[in-house]
Formats: C-alpha cells, structure tokens, sequence
C-alpha cells in the first residue's frame, strides 16, 4: 500500500513542479515585459507560485507520513487533513510572491520613469 502512496505523492510533486515552471515563466514575463505590467497579471503569478508550494509541500508531507506509517490504511478525512496543513503554507507563499512581485513591479515602473 506504501507505494500506492508514494505514487500519489510522486504525481502531487510533478504537478507542482509543473506549476512552479509556469510560475518561473509569468514572473520572468513580469520582470521582462516593457509596457507597464498589470496587478492581474501579478497576482496570477503570485497564485501559481502558491498552488506549487502548496503541491510540493503537501507531496513532501504525506510521503514523509506514508513512510513513517507504511502499515496504516488512509482514510480520506486523513487525506484531507493533510491537505488542509498544506493550505497554511501555500496562503503564506501567495502574499510573500505577491509582495515580491508587486515591490519588482513598482521598482521597474520607478526605474523607468526615472530614465
């Protein structure tokens, strides 16, 4: 059973391996981009660096938990209380994405229009 769980905690990490590369993408987007850069855009690269650190870190969690408890069997409020710990972690990496690539934002339209 331990597999099946390690499984699913391989395909959780990929697809937040996944979502971080989009993220890695809109900022470099954001940073890059020449005409002025709107908070919607922002805030969508904020949020997929969110949603990865949440994936990650609740593939971290529950394969860390699976192998530490190899002979249980998961019930899915289980399942759902580790992905609830997951949430806290992933509120954290949206407002500290968010800040940094609203500060990013704000310092590149200053450095232009001080040119």
């Amino acid at each position: 059973m331990f597999i099946l769980w390690a499984i699913i905690a391989l395909i959780v990490g990929a697809a937040g391996v996944y979502v971080f590369r989009l993220a890695l993408l809109s900022y470099r987007e954001i940073v890059h981009r020449v005409e002025k850069v709107p908070f919607s855009m922002v805030a969508t690269g904020a949020l997929l660096f969110g949603i990865s650190g949440l994936l990650l870190y609740f593939s971290a969690f529950f394969f860390g938990i699976a192998a530490l408890e190899s002979k249980t069997v998961w019930s899915s409020a289980e399942i759902l209380e580790i992905a609830n710990a997951s949430i806290l972690p992933g509120f954290v990496v949206v407002l500290a994405s968010l800040y940094q690539m609203y500060s990013t934002r704000k310092f590149r339209q200053w450095m232009m229009k001080r040119k």
